[in-house]
């Protein structure tokens, strides 16, 4: 008898003859228990630029049109989703900078580990660099990981992401992204 490993999504009770594979839609059953990452910079949504937290609230506000339970978590956020502030104001000043990203995986974990002890969490949707190194920790939960990489996949990035691959599922911007990310 061949076992299947079983994914995030099946985990998430989302069936697999519910995908369509032409739109990549996922229908799920019942509703989830998601946290969602947002970078430490800027206010979701941001006040003067797209980008990442653009991506964010409106995933968000998806999330919740459909019924789901969604947290955000970051430095700053006007969503109709539950927020839990990690800064005291957005730090845009300090991007591209490692520290901010380790610090700010701290202080998600911390948060995810309460969420999850306190009420239950099924998902915890990464849009940071640091973020998935959490990943391992949340397994222990119960806690499915899903990261959305918002750049360029490079060679470095590549080979970081595969070090995570049990732990997490990737998911592309572009087709273009996905393609680098399989090289």
């Amino acid at each position: 008898m061949r076992h299947r490993r079983r994914t995030p999504a099946s985990r998430a009770g989302i069936s697999r003859s519910r995908r369509c594979s032409r739109r990549r839609v996922l229908v799920t059953l019942r509703r989830l228990r998601i946290a969602v990452v947002a970078p430490p910079y800027f206010d979701v949504p941001p006040r003067a630029y797209g980008g990442v937290e653009a991506v964010i609230a409106d995933l968000v506000d998806a999330l919740l049109a459909r019924g789901h339970d969604v947290t955000l978590l970051g430095a700053a956020a006007n969503t109709a989703a539950r927020f839990i502030r990690l800064w005291d104001k957005p730090v845009p000043q300090l991007l591209g900078q490692p520290l901010p990203e380790v610090a700010h995986a701290a202080r998600v974990r911390g948060a995810i580990e309460s969420l999850a002890r306190t009420e239950g969490l099924e998902i915890v949707h990464e849009h940071t660099l640091a973020g998935p190194l959490n990943a391992r920790t949340y397994r222990q939960y119960g806690v499915s990981t899903l990261l959305t990489v918002h750049g360029p996949v490079d060679e470095q990035l590549n080979s970081y992401y595969r070090a995570l691959a049990d732990d997490l599922a990737l998911v592309a911007i572009s087709d273009r992204q996905r393609a680098q990310a399989r090289s």
